[in-house]
């Protein structure tokens, strides 16, 4: 009995301590968005004292170096976008827009990181931090190389083109059905302005034609003129 006593009195304890700790959650969950939002944009900027300025300490010179590796030469605009995020944050945007616009900028990095990889000579994912420091860093040598190897490099360049694209359908929220319907709809638009302005300049030429040129009655004179009736002339 006595046992039983001790590991019930033991485990209502650590429900209170459960229960305690429960609270101190819910109160710091309202600020949880704003505490990563203000992160991100304090980061953004010790980011623009370490890659654009190198004034930023031995934390800036370790950011700039983990920053390097990872996206290459892509890391001078990772302060901009880090400031896009953490203004996105603040701004309490909806959590089911956030998520969609997270992935689909993943995708699109993905697919960008590798096109740029390409461009400055597609090093390999393990070659060494000096090469990929140079190009699009260890992501965009893993996007890149090995679809290089599978596919050339054209065929890459088209594979991560396609991922980029829908990256950016996906960030926008834009179907590709919806994008085809405007292009269709900007060209017939245009198609409809130019014959509007074709005839309205058949018609602005037809008002400017001399009177001579214009075409006579059927006995080879001018048009007659259009004569007034008689009360109306005496009067």
């Amino acid at each position: 009995m006595a046992a039983k006593t001790r590991g019930r009195a033991s485990a209502s304890s650590r429900s209170k301590k459960a229960g305690a700790r429960t609270p101190m959650r819910q109160h710091l969950r309202p600020w949880a968005r704003d505490a990563l939002g203000i992160g991100l944009v304090v980061f953004a900027l010790i980011s623009v004292l370490a890659l654009w300025f190198d004034a930023a300490g031995p934390v800036g010179s370790g950011i700039e170096w983990a920053l390097r590796g990872a996206i290459g030469v892509a890391a001078v605009v990772f302060p901009v976008i880090a400031l896009y995020w953490g203004i996105l944050l603040l701004r309490g945007t909806a959590e089911n827009d956030r998520v969609r616009m997270f992935l689909g900028f993943l995708i699109a990095l993905v697919g960008v990181l590798g096109l740029l990889s390409i461009a400055r000579g597609n090093p390999r994912p393990f070659g060494g931090y000096d090469r990929v420091d140079d190009a699009a860093g260890a992501i965009g040598a893993l996007a890149a190389w090995p679809l290089g190897k599978l596919l050339s490099k054209i065929g890459a360049v088209i594979v991560l083109t396609g991922v980029t694209v829908l990256g950016l359908l996906i960030f926008t929220g834009t179907p590709l059905a919806a994008v085809g319907h405007r292009i269709l709809g900007l060209f017939g638009r245009e198609d409809e302005e130019g014959r509007r302005r074709g005839r309205g300049g058949v018609v602005r030429a037809a008002a400017a034609e001399p009177p001579s040129r214009r075409p006579r009655d059927r006995h080879g004179g001018r048009p007659a003129r259009a004569r007034a009736p008689r009360g109306a002339r005496h009067g």
